[in-house]
């Protein structure tokens, strides 16, 4: 009987490996014919394992090199690295700096598409949860939500779906102390929390029946809202907030989780009261859901098709020619550009990993090279090809880990900085936790693996006894070519990048520098809510903000103040179904939609609207409308026959019979990708309490002071919003899309840099390399401008090849990019010219120091050197 074999193996490569080693392996195999067990020689295996695996000194047969055990083995070479990094600091620390910096860079774009890809929605068991969509077929709306009666219907009728929900972004006033400050809420049904599977991390959800009319308050805080107002202490639960004019008992802390997307802008949660006499039309619920047990998604679908189609003939005014969907819940996510953006980062990280790890193989190569004479020595002595490629990976290993040391803090620091740039609640939802830890952990492994192959094959061509008699590296000539194909690599790469960055900012500066439509380089524009904590009788709220209005207009420098609804672009709402000369549209009619503005006569002067037809009402009017130029074209017949027409728009619970009495220019769109949308402006109803001010003055930034003076002292008790120039505020708009564009921007930037110090490495080392031949054509006659020449060659072709071949990926991945462009080819003329531009001055600073060294060339010098 034979021992086991896989012992046997293991045996052979865990003891020492010459005399010792067949000794002891000879003594096992005698006891084992003796008593042939294999549990028993398995037992030996594993003893003899642990001892020669942690022994720090064990036997040594000095005549084979590989006689001291496998850990033992591994710690040497680990050492050897750290020695080999102590002998040349300098071009250690340039390499760990170079990975250090493309693995916190890569880290960082990792945490978008983490954000994006692999976090997913807090939903508990995805496959199970869906949300409804409303469609039109007729193309007005293609992600449409819910109304409440619907919502209502969706519950009673559903026989395959459980924890029906739904939940609405608003604002709301938080009193305290006589004072209000604007809160933004999430409004839930009571079933949300469970029909997405979270439970807040502290206290309790809302109960079946407080999202009830007459239901006692309640209130869940945001995590983030509970760290900032309430230091994040434990015994807030049972306390009471003042919302509104209501009382709110405080019973849960919601999980960080749920802090994702636009939800992640919610402050507080308040039970959704859902009106059944509410309008059916006003489609601004999200509906969530899961299937019940042993439901399958078609079943379910099919059957909210069949209860949207009872709905549309119980109700065809509101309902007809709208089709429900059922889908997943993580279908929903993004959009076309978002899913662009997402596909854009990790691009980018590849190929800034890809120019990091050739920059430094060509580094490791140089290094490589400076030590031939060493490696040739170690083959001379038997060392074999294996042993000298551990040894090379176990230095790169230990640069690698030093690098992810230095990018956690360089990540985490970016990320902050972020975050304090752009105060929009995805980019706070940022952080570096143990999903980029593993991903750092995981470039760290991989890094030296990429870094060592062009090395490792360098290894296994020349013969070292060679390279020994050749006095070095000078006879390794295949390594010349290696290395110059590694840079060609960053240069194409590089190129690629900055032109899909390139591309990309002219297109966003496309887009913003395109005319709004309006004027507002005159305007400070700031947000009061009149709410009915302070103003229960709407009358009196919308006289306290007419006074304010007066308070403004006696306001030294201020030339008018006009009031609207939301500030066009920045505020508006969603757009709303018209009814045009009171006709109920059909199944396969178009549905007219609009945006609807409310304001002040004099608004629309204001914000330099062109009148292009008609007039504007007058102070005190009602019943009368302003529409725009595309409302005017796309839904009533023309600009000239718009005049005189009827149009119905629905708020609320309101509906408005409205004449239109005037057409005016387009206002853009709040996606400024799109093309402008329709808009009605409409006289301020009434009841209206939240109003965003238009004050006109010369110097907006200036009367800052003035205005809170002035609302202090007619409305000392109202939170003044978001005082700023007009156009301060449509560049913060901005500012996200700026953000992600200049960081692509800046993973293109970090490129170029590493291709260019490759590039110089390379022409550097050509330079030295060709010394003596430079010498001996300057000793024959040639001048220094023909060896300039030389060296520019080189560099020029590597320029041409890297920028034709960067240029093609480059068109080529701007090509799919899509609506992110907003119509800009990509073949831009500008955009390929600054590329082009830009490299070739990178080219020219990394060559020009080579070059003027070798034109510096002594020949005699350089011959008796040789």
């Amino acid at each position: 009987m034979t021992p086991p074999r896989l012992a046997d193996a293991i045996l052979r490569r865990v003891l020492p490996i010459g005399k010792r080693g067949d000794s002891i392996l000879g003594d096992l195999r005698e006891e084992f014919r003796a008593n042939p067990s294999a549990l028993w020689y398995w037992r030996q295996r594993w003893l003899l394992s642990i001892r020669y695996l942690t022994s720090r000194s064990p036997y040594q047969d000095l005549t084979y090199p590989r006689s001291r055990g496998m850990w033992f083995e591994l710690s040497s070479d680990l050492k050897a690295a750290l020695r080999s990094m102590r002998r040349a600091p300098a071009a250690s620390a340039l390499i760990v700096l170079t990975l250090a910096l493309a693995i916190g860079a890569a880290t960082v774009g990792f945490v978008f598409v983490d954000l994006a890809l692999l976090r997913g929605l807090p939903v508990d068991d995805t496959s199970r949860v869906v949300s409804v969509l409303m469609t039109d077929t007729n193309g007005s709306e293609g992600r449409g939500h819910v109304s409440g009666p619907d919502f209502l219907d969706y519950v009673a009728r559903s026989t395959t779906l459980e924890r029906i929900a739904v939940m609405r972004n608003g604002r709301a006033p938080l009193i305290r102390g006589g004072q209000s400050m604007t809160l933004t809420v999430a409004l839930a049904s009571a079933e949300l929390f469970e029909a997405m599977g979270q439970r807040p991390m502290q206290g309790r959800g809302f109960l079946p029946g407080e999202d009830a009319a007459g239901a006692t308050p309640v209130v869940v805080l945001a995590h983030r809202f509970w760290q900032s107002e309430f230091n994040g202490r434990p015994d807030v639960i049972g306390q009471t907030l003042q919302i509104g004019r209501e009382h709110h008992t405080i019973v849960g802390i919601m999980s960080p989780d749920m802090e994702f997307g636009n939800i992640g802008e919610a402050e507080v949660w308040l039970p959704l009261r859902v009106d059944p006499a509410g309008p059916r039309d006003v489609r601004n619920l999200r509906l969530v859901a899961r299937l019940k047990d042993g439901v399958s998604h078609e079943q379910a679908a099919a059957e909210m098709a069949a209860i949207g189609a009872t709905l549309s003939i119980e109700h065809p005014r509101t309902n007809n020619g709208w089709l429900v969907r059922l889908v997943p819940v993580n279908d929903i996510v993004g959009g076309d550009e978002f899913w662009v953006v997402v596909a854009l980062f990790a691009l980018s990280i590849g190929l800034l990993m890809a120019i990091a790890t050739a920059n430094v193989s060509n580094m490791v190569m140089v290094r490589m090279l400076a030590r031939a004479r060493e490696l040739a020595v170690r083959t001379a002595l038997g060392a074999r090809k294996g042993r000298l490629v551990r040894q090379l990976v176990a230095e790169g290993l230990a640069l690698s880990v030093a690098s992810a040391l230095l990018a956690i803090p360089v990540a985490w620091a970016a990320t902050r900085a972020i975050a304090a740039l752009s105060p929009e609640a995805v980019f706070q939802q940022l952080h570096v936790d143990v999903h980029e830890l593993t991903f750092v952990a995981v470039l760290t492994l991989i890094c030296p693996v990429m870094f060592t192959l062009a090395p490792m094959r360098m290894l296994g061509r020349p013969d070292m006894r060679q390279v020994l008699a050749a006095g070095g590296g000078r006879g390794m000539t295949a390594t010349s070519r290696g290395r110059t194909a590694l840079v060609i690599m960053q240069v194409a790469l590089a190129v690629v990048l900055l032109t899909v960055s390139v591309l990309s900012l002219r297109s966003m500066q496309r887009i913003y520098a395109a005319p709004t439509g309006m004027d507002t380089s005159r305007l400070l524009a700031f947000g009061l809510e009149f709410n009915d904590a302070q103003y229960p009788d709407a009358a009196a709220a919308r006289s306290a903000a007419d006074a304010t209005r007066s308070a403004l207009q006696r306001t030294s420098a201020v030339e008018s103040v006009e009031l609207v609804s939301g500030l066009p672009i920045l505020g508006d709402s969603a757009p709303v179904v018209l009814s045009i000369d009171r006709h109920v549209p059909g199944p396969d009619d178009v549905r007219p939609t609009a945006v609807v503005t409310s304001a002040t006569p004099g608004a629309g002067r204001a914000l330099g609207l062109t009148m292009l037809s008609g007039t504007w009402w007058m102070e005190g009017a009602s019943g009368v409308a302003v529409v725009s130029e595309t409302a005017a074209r796309r839904h009533l017949g023309g600009v000239d026959q718009a005049i005189g027409r009827m149009i119905s728009v629905t708020q609320g619970t309101s509906l408005h019979e409205l004449r239109v009495i005037g057409v005016v220019s387009d206002v853009a769109n709040t996606n400024r990708t799109q093309a402008a949308p329709p808009r009605v402006w409409m006289p301020i109803a009434p009841g209206a309490r939240r109003f965003a001010y238009l004050v006109e003055t010369t110097d907006p930034a200036a009367l800052t002071s003035n205005v809170r003076r002035a609302v202090a002292g007619e409305a000392p008790a109202i939170a003044v919003e978001y005082l700023q120039p007009f156009d301060s505020l449509l560049a913060d708009a901005a500012s996200s899309d700026y953000l992600v564009i200049g960081m692509l921007a800046g993973f293109a930037g970090l490129a170029v840099i590493l291709a260019s110090t490759g590039l110089f490495g390379v022409v550097s080392y050509t330079v030295a390399r060709r010394t003596a031949e430079f010498g001996t054509r300057m000793a024959l006659g040639a001048s220094a401008g023909e060896v300039v020449r030389l060296v520019v060659r080189e560099s020029a072709v590597i320029l041409v090849v890297g920028l034709v071949a960067g240029l093609a990926g480059g068109v080529g991945i701007a090509s799919l990019m899509g609506s992110v462009l907003a119509g800009l080819s990509p073949l831009d003329p500008l955009t390929i010219s600054s590329v082009v531009t830009l490299l070739c001055l990178v080219t020219i600073t990394a060559t020009a120091l080579p070059a003027w060294r070798a034109s510096r060339i002594d020949p005699l010098i350089a011959l008796r050197t040789e």
